[in-house]
C-alpha cells in the first residue's frame, strides 16, 4: 500500500523544486544595472543582461527539466523496483513486505547514477523541444 503514495510525494517534491526555481529564477532575472527605458514610460526600467547571465538562465532553465525528470524518474524506478520485489516475493514467509523501503535502498546505492543520466538526457530534449517551439514561433511572428 505504500507504494500508491509515491506519485503524491513526487508531485509534493516537484512542486517544492518549482518553487524554489521560481524563487531563485526570479533573483537571477534581475542581475544587472537597471537602465531606463527609451519611450514615454521611462519610469520603466529594462535590465540588460551580459552574455554569462544568458547562460545562466539556460542552464537553470535545463536544471529546472533536468530535477524534474529526476524525481519522478526515481519514482518511476522505485515503483517498478517494488512491483518487482512483490511479484517475486508475495507467495514466501514475507508476503511481499518491506519492498518500497528495499526499493529505496537499491536505488539510492546502485542506480542513482543512471536515473541522473536518463533524466539529464530527457531534460536536453525537452530543452530542444522548447528552443525549438521558440524558433518556430519567431518564425511564424515574422
Amino acid at each position: 500500500m505504500h507504494v500508491f503514495g509515491l506519485p503524491a510525494l513526487a508531485s509534493i517534491a516537484s512542486i517544492f523544486w518549482h518553487f524554489v526555481w521560481i524563487c531563485s529564477f526570479i533573483y537571477l532575472y534581475t542581475v544587472g544595472e537597471p537602465v531606463p527605458r527609451p519611450s514615454p514610460l521611462n519610469f520603466i526600467t529594462i535590465i540588460p543582461w551580459s552574455v554569462g547571465t544568458r547562460w545562466a538562465v539556460a542552464y537553470h532553465i535545463l536544471a529546472l527539466f533536468w530535477v524534474n525528470a529526476f524525481i519522478f524518474g526515481t519514482t518511476q524506478f522505485i515503483i517498478g523496483a517494488s512491483a518487482c520485489f512483490w511479484y517475486f516475493e508475495v507467495n514466501s514467509d514475507s508476503r511481499g513486505k518491506g519492498t518500497v523501503s528495499r526499493a529505496y535502498t537499491l536505488v539510492f546505492r546502485y542506480h542513482i547514477g543512471s536515473i541522473a543520466f536518463g533524466s539529464l538526457l530527457i531534460a536536453i530534449c525537452k530543452c530542444l523541444r522548447v528552443l525549438f517551439d521558440w524558433y518556430r514561433r519567431m518564425l511564424g511572428s515574422a
